[in-house]
């Protein structure tokens, strides 16, 4: 039945369950103001949901940490982010960060126009239909 389940990433799950725990905390805070019978049931719902949210954090930081390379630095990693394999990683780095290859940057002159003044002197050229 639920055969897409397993591709939902855990981190979103543990968001959304933390999500659900804040309203269930709102729903304790009101069934204990009224004096209601539901604030048990409140209240296991908001640590059961709050656990959950944990569980799953920790859950996509481990998974974070078994992917990430020895050497890779440790800031700048998000739970969120699904982690690339060793090709995905390899054929980014060939295509976009390839360090032995020399680049240049090309330099427009002074005394050419730029895009945006060519544009802007186009401009004046059209009529209203």
């Amino acid at each position: 039945m639920l055969k897409g389940a397993d591709r939902i990433p855990v981190p979103n799950i543990a968001y959304v369950l933390l999500l659900v725990g804040f309203v269930s905390l709102g729903l304790f805070v009101t069934a204990l103001a009224l004096g209601s019978d539901l604030a048990p049931v409140a209240g296991i719902a908001l640590i059961a949901c709050l656990g959950g949210a944990v569980a799953g954090f920790r859950t996509g930081a481990r998974r974070l940490a078994q992917a990430r390379q020895p050497d890779a630095p440790a800031n700048n990693v998000s739970i969120f982010s699904t982690p690339l394999r060793r090709d995905e990683r390899d054929r980014y780095l060939r295509n976009y960060r390839s360090a032995g290859e020399d680049r240049a940057m090309a330099v427009v002159p002074d005394d050419e126009p730029t895009a945006a003044e060519v544009s802007s002197a186009l401009a004046g050229h059209r009529r209203a239909a």
